[in-house]
C-alpha cells in the first residue's frame, strides 16, 4: 500500500526528481492526470533513466473512452493509447507494451511500458522543442 511506510514509494515532486543522471533502471508513475507540467516530468524521467531503462505509466482512460475529469485532474486526453503514443513519440521512448488494466481490477486504467533506447542504438535525446506538443493534451474538448 502506498504511503510513508512503503519503501518502494518515493515521496517528492515528480517535476524535480532527486536522482542523478542515468542512475535508475525503472520509473513507475500512476498519476500523470494530476501533473502540472507533463513536459518537465517526461524530461526528468528521461534524465534519470539509464539507457534501456523502463518508464511504466498507468494512464486513465480518455474522454473519448468515457472517463470524466475529476476535481483534482489537471490533464485530459482523447484516448489512453493515444496519450501513451504521444508520450513515447515526443519523449523519445519506444512504446514496448500497452495493456488495459480493467481485467486486473483497475477499471478505466491502462498501462504503457516505454523504453529509453540504449546508447548502442545510436539514439540521442530529441531536442527539447519537440516536447512542446504534449502541452496540447491539457486542452479540454
Amino acid at each position: 500500500e502506498p504511503g510513508k511506510g512503503n519503501a518502494y514509494v518515493l515521496a517528492g515532486d515528480f517535476h524535480d526528481i532527486r536522482f542523478g543522471d542515468t542512475t535508475v533502471d525503472a520509473v513507475y508513475i500512476n498519476c500523470l492526470d494530476h501533473a502540472l507540467d507533463i513536459d518537465k516530468i517526461v524530461k526528468e524521467v528521461w534524465r534519470i533513466l539509464k539507457p534501456g531503462g523502463v518508464f511504466i505509466v498507468d494512464i486513465v482512460y480518455g474522454f473519448e473512452e468515457g472517463f470524466l475529469v475529476g476535481d483534482h485532474d489537471c490533464m485530459h486526453w482523447p484516448t489512453a493509447r493515444g496519450f501513451a503514443a504521444l508520450l513515447a513519440d515526443t519523449g523519445g521512448f519506444d512504446l514496448a507494451e500497452f495493456r488495459d488494466l480493467t481485467e486486473m481490477g483497475s477499471a478505466q486504467w491502462t498501462q504503457a511500458q516505454l523504453i529509453k533506447p540504449s546508447e548502442s542504438a545510436g539514439y540521442s535525446r530529441p531536442p527539447p522543442s519537440t516536447l512542446t506538443t504534449i502541452s496540447s493534451v491539457n486542452e479540454r474538448p
